[in-house]
C-alpha cells in the first residue's frame, strides 16, 4: 500500500526563495524524553512519606496540566510546588529522564539529511517565579536539560537548546526561520499551524488524544514525513542549501 504523500502547509511556500533554514524545532518533554512517569513517581514517594493514600498515575491524566485534572487529587498550586521541588532535585529529577525509544536514531536520520535541530523547551530557570510566588532556588533543571540533549547528540551545541514558553515557540521559530516542529502539546501545535502557517508533527500522548488529529506514535514514525517536508521545500526553492551526509 502506497503511503499518502505529506501535504505541505501552503503558507510555507508563499515566501521568497531560500527563505527557510533546513532546521527542525524539537520539543523535549513528551517528544524526546518522558518526564511524567518520573514526576509521578517523585510525588508518590513524597505522599508515601507523608502518610497520604493518594496516587498519581500518568496514564490516567488526559489533561496537559496535571493541576487542572480533578483525577489527580492535586490543586494547581500543589502541582506547581511539587514540580518546583522535582526540578530542583540534583538526583532523581531532570538529571535522568527516560529517553523515548528510537529518538536518537531518528535524530541521526534528520541530521544525515542535512537538517539542523533546535530544542525549544519550557524548563524553569533560577529567575523564574514558581507556583509558591518565590523564585526557583536553582537553574539545575535547565543545566541538566542542556547536558542531556548534548550528550544524546540531539543538538550540536548547548546554544541550540532554547528555553521558550509554549505560547512563544511559534514566534521564535519564525525568527529562527525554522519551518517545522515536533510537539506534543496540542494548543502549541495548533498555534504553530493556524496562527503562523508552520508545519507541526504531533507526537501521540494521552492528553492530545482527540478525534481527527494527525498524530505520530513517536519521532521515528514521523521521520519519513519530516524528510519529505524538507525535500518539498527544497524542490520549490524555498530552503537554504543544506549539506547532506555522504
Amino acid at each position: 500500500m502506497k503511503a499518502t504523500p505529506l501535504i505541505v502547509n501552503r503558507t510555507l511556500l508563499a515566501v521568497p526563495d531560500g527563505w527557510w533554514r533546513p532546521c527542525l524545532t524539537l520539543d523535549a518533554d513528551g517528544c524526546l524524553v518522558e518526564w511524567r512517569e518520573d514526576f509521578c513517581r517523585f510525588v508518590n514517594k513524597i505522599w508515601d512519606a507523608d502518610g497520604k493514600k493518594r496516587r498519581l498515575d500518568p496514564a490516567t491524566m488526559t489533561i496537559f496540566y496535571f493541576g487542572h485534572d480533578p483525577r489527580s487529587g492535586m490543586t494547581e498550586r500543589e502541582f506547581g510546588t511539587m514540580f518546583k521541588r522535582f526540578a530542583e532535585q540534583s538526583v532523581g529529577g531532570f538529571d535522568a529522564l527516560k529517553v523515548i525509544d528510537g529518538v536518537v536514531n531518528a535524530v541521526r536520520q534528520v541530521h544525515a539529511a542535512g537538517i539542523e535541530t533546535l530544542v525549544m523547551t519550557d524548563v524553569p530557570g533560577a529567575l523564574d517565579l514558581a507556583a509558591d510566588g518565590y523564585f526557583n532556588t536553582s537553574g539545575y533543571a535547565q543545566q541538566q536539560r542542556r547536558k542531556q540533549m548534548l550528550d544524546l547528540g540531539i543538538v550540536k551545541a548547548v546554544e541550540d537548546v532554547l528555553f521558550v514558553r509554549g505560547h512563544d515557540k511559534a514566534a521564535r521559530m519564525m525568527a529562527e526561520r525554522s519551518p517545522a516542529a515536533v510537539e506534543d502539546r496540542f494548543s502549541t501545535a495548533a498555534m504553530m499551524e493556524t496562527d503562523f502557517g508552520l508545519q507541526c508533527f504531533l507526537m501521540a500522548q494521552p492528553y492530545n488524544d482527540r478525534p481527527g488529529l494527525m498524530r505520530y506514535d513517536n519521532l521515528a514514525a514521523a521521520v519519513p514525513d519530516i524528510l519529505s517536508l524538507f525535500d518539498q521545500l527544497e524542490a520549490a526553492g524555498k530552503l537554504k542549501s543544506r549539506r547532506k551526509a555522504l
